[in-house]
């Protein structure tokens, strides 16, 4: 790769930085992991060049960014090894930068796109991957307090943009509904029950009444909203029992894609990506529901 980061672009960094944001969540919602991996090339040029404040802080932060955005695609995937490989870097740059801004008498930074976006990324795994990996980067329940934070950190930012730009709001409340979700999934996983009933309704105060504790709640109860939220925890539910089967899979899937959909439609959002990790995630849970009928055909 040629030279990228002339004297113009080190001249104003801020801006060369989010434009190359704005490229990654391009090539993020497209699933395009090989345009990622060159904005993160791009962006190791300009580490020996940026040294000094506020430089230095704005590189971490745009690295560490597109570095989740690699990772998200990589769980996506099935990667889930490199993935936990960027989440311990992301949360070490992390750490590293709040020191040496300490060190220079510095206020911290919020940091909550960063955040919220590791979050998402730790819990996705962590409800997929192997008991080993439970307190990596952060334990379930450090996950939970720190998406609190985060959260509040979040709306508190977005509410003057609900009337000067409600779209941009929007998709930033999104993001961090996303993450919370990923993180009460990981908890639902590894907390005892009563610690994941509190999550959900923390969740239901903040959002609206998206997520229902018991599992069977969509067969047993009033939808509570049709959103991808409630259909995602449903089968989340259901597969963490071991009672999820395929017709049961297909039927919510069907309605959770609906929902997807719908937003995609109302928000002219690229889901290329998204639909690609989807169609991943699908073909493990049908796969799982069929080896649990093999086993239980077996058993009889």
């Amino acid at each position: 790769m040629e030279q990228y980061w002339t004297a113009e672009k080190l001249g104003n960094f801020k801006l060369a930085c989010n434009l190359i944001l704005a490229e990654c969540t391009t090539a993020f919602r497209a699933g395009n992991h090989h345009k990622i991996e060159e904005l993160l090339a791009r962006l190791e040029q300009a580490a020996p060049l940026v040294k000094a404040e506020p430089q230095r802080s704005t590189y971490e932060y745009t690295y560490c960014l597109v570095g989740l955005h690699m990772g998200i695609l990589l769980a996506g995937m099935g990667e889930f090894d490199y993935a936990f490989v960027i989440a311990h870097y992301v949360e070490a740059i992390r750490q590293y930068g709040r020191s040496r801004r300490q060190a220079l008498g510095l206020p911290m930074l919020p940091q909550t796109e960063v955040r919220y976006t590791l979050l998402n990324l730790l819990g996705d795994l962590k409800k997929q991957a192997s008991l080993e990996h439970r307190d990596a980067v952060l334990t379930p329940g450090q996950m939970w307090e720190e998406w609190k934070s985060a959260a509040t950190r979040a709306f508190e930012h977005t509410e003057p943009l609900l009337l000067k730009n409600p779209q941009r709001a929007h998709n930033v409340r999104h993001a961090v509904g996303w993450a919370g979700l990923q993180v009460i999934e990981c908890c639902t996983r590894f907390l005892p029950q009563a610690d994941a009933a509190r999550m959900v309704n923390h969740f239901n105060r903040r959002f609206g009444g998206h997520l229902a504790v018991a599992p069977w709640h969509f067969r047993d109860n009033p939808v509570l909203a049709n959103s991808a939220w409630y259909w995602d925890y449903e089968i989340y539910k259901l597969d963490f029992l071991g009672r999820l089967n395929l017709a049961t899979l297909e039927d919510l899937w069907a309605r959770r894609e609906a929902a997807i959909n719908q937003i995609a439609q109302e928000t002219d959002y690229d889901l290329r990506g998204f639909n690609s990790n989807a169609r991943r995630e699908y073909r493990v849970l049908a796969e799982k529901c069929k080896l649990q009928l093999i086993g239980v055909a077996r058993a009889s």
